[in-house]
């Protein structure tokens, strides 16, 4: 693992979790857990002042799997769609 206020924090190992949690018959608690781990480790980086850019941009992106919108101040259009088709 790098280390370092310097050093970027690779969300690599996480990403590779959470694809192989998927593709394992749809393994979804495997993958919460490695999106779980990668917001932590984000967290922990981000205290010791590494960039973590790269990794919240892959922890938004794989988020979406779930209808996630991290940092989002609405939900996607289409979400809202489904909701008030649910309402009628």
């Amino acid at each position: 693992m790098e280390s370092g206020k310097n050093a970027s924090f690779s969300p690599t190992n996480y990403v590779k979790e959470f694809n192989a949690s998927m593709e394992n018959d749809l393994g979804t608690p495997g993958a919460v857990h490695a999106l779980q781990e990668l917001a932590r480790g984000i967290l922990e980086a981000a205290k010791d002042r590494r960039d973590v850019k790269e990794a919240q941009d892959m922890l938004r992106k794989y988020s979406l799997v779930f209808g996630l919108t991290l940092g989002s101040e609405t939900p996607e259009e289409r979400v809202v769609e489904g909701w008030n088709a649910k309402k009628r």
